[in-house]
């Protein structure tokens, strides 16, 4: 079973649970910032040409792409590019299938202004392989923009500490939707550093994230870096 394979028929189960929230997350709920809106108040340049690496059916890429010029959006399911390219956009696309895990990037050295990618990293295999690939079709001083889940926010690292590894892929346990790489503030920012990256900020989204970000290694659900291309 390929990566494409072993994905797809992991997607398909995660889609087809029915997962309840716990009662909390519900509550508060109407407090929640958004992941998308949280990574789309982070772009500050007009007009970017942006590539969205895990792009799904486009959600985060339409929903914003009056900020965008052009647009291009790579995911490993041509389900969801199909889904993508049926959507009414208002800029140029460009959406293609791919492993961004194990495959090189189908695009022009230097010719994005803008990399993103939202709760993807963390099923790729290769990080090293997609960092240097957003490093080379990023233009000088472009900026790379990801999302990924904290595994040692202050939940998880109580479950550790009773001697339960935590899930970070969804509600329930015994399953952990695929998930290959876990993360940490303090290595988002050393390993960007190392593929040539300037972590410009580290923050995370979510219920009450302005005061979770008063401390978000241990309170932020997820980590949402900024990083420049050096």
């Amino acid at each position: 079973m390929n990566n494409k394979q072993q994905f797809r028929s992991q997607y398909v189960v995660k889609q087809s649970k029915t997962v309840q929230p716990p009662l909390l997350y519900r509550m508060f709920k109407r407090f929640e910032i958004h992941r998308h809106a949280a990574v789309a108040d982070q772009i500050t340049q007009k007009d970017s040409i942006v590539l969205d690496i895990g792009c799904g059916g486009g959600d985060f890429l339409f929903a914003y792409q009056n900020k965008f010029s052009k647009i291009s959006g790579v995911d490993l399911l041509e389900e969801n590019i199909h889904k993508a390219q049926s959507k009414s956009w208002l800029v140029p696309t460009a959406f293609s299938d791919l492993d961004a895990g194990s495959t090189s990037l189908p695009f022009e050295n230097k010719s994005y202004d803008l990399v993103t990618s939202l709760a993807t990293l963390q099923y790729l295999v290769d990080l090293e392989l997609v960092f240097q690939e957003v490093h080379r079709v990023l233009k000088k001083d472009g900026y790379f923009i990801f999302e990924v889940p904290n595994f040692l926010v202050v939940w998880r690292r109580i479950q550790l500490f009773f001697g339960h590894f935590p899930h970070t892929s969804l509600f329930y346990s015994g399953w952990d939707g695929g998930v290959i790489h876990y993360f940490t503030y303090p290595k988002v920012k050393s390993f960007a550093e190392s593929m040539g990256f300037k972590v410009v900020s580290l923050d995370s989204s979510g219920i009450f994230s302005k005061l979770r970000n008063l401390w978000p290694s241990l309170l932020g659900a997820n980590i949402i870096a900024v990083c420049k291309k050096r």
